[in-house]
């Protein structure tokens, strides 16, 4: 008898199924459900993150966040909740003193729609995370 396969290995045996190609209407983003910001360096950060639905400006906050202890990580909550209202919304993530970094709906949509179908869950939770060598976005949607 064969033994119980990891669920690694059976992961691995599930084809990937993409859209590309296939973005429209239903792949648009209409509400963002979170966006945070964690700080994974070991050295403390000062950011500002700005957040822009068209050309209204929503949040601009500045947070001081401590640096990594061990497995812990400072975080902040930006925005709990925001509707799209039919324009692009854009999150720019700027480092006091270091790199600048921006992510928009239109950019996830875009990336997402080659494996994620948007039909049926139009909303995005959006992280930044301060990294040793970058500020890396990463987004689910799942609200």
């Amino acid at each position: 008898m064969p033994p119980n396969p990891s669920r690694r290995s059976l992961l691995a045996t599930i084809p990937v199924v993409g859209t590309a190609g296939c973005l429209s209407d239903e792949n648009e983003i209409d509400e963002i459900g979170e966006i945070t910001i964690l700080n994974l360096r070991d050295e403390p950060a000062e950011v500002t993150v700005t957040v822009k639905r068209g050309d209204e400006q929503v949040v601009e906050n500045r947070y001081s966040l401590v640096g990594r202890d061990g497995d812990i990580v400072d975080g902040e909550t930006v925005l709990e909740s925001l509707s799209t209202e039919s324009d692009e919304i854009v999150v720019e993530v700027n480092r006091t003193g270091g790199e600048t970094e921006s992510v928009s709906t239109v950019d996830i949509a875009g990336q997402t729609a080659d494996v994620v179908d948007l039909s049926d869950e139009s909303c995005v939770l959006i992280q930044a995370q301060l990294r040793a060598d970058r500020i890396r976005f990463l987004y689910t949607a799942n609200c």
